[in-house]
């Protein structure tokens, strides 16, 4: 997702996919970072994570 003010990438997971705010998510094979984590909904099950 894009934020259409900031120009601002961001990608969304599941609440139960990271532990902590800043944490920084991988792919599957843990060789390439996509985005880190700056929020946590666990109400919603969701993660955002700004895009890097």
């Amino acid at each position: 997702m894009v934020d259409p003010l900031t120009q601002v990438k961001y990608m969304t997971t599941a609440a139960p996919c990271v532990n902590r705010i800043g944490e920084v998510v991988r792919n599957g094979n843990k060789d390439k970072a996509l985005g880190k984590v700056v929020d946590i909904q666990e109400y919603i099950d969701s993660a955002p994570s700004r895009s890097t």
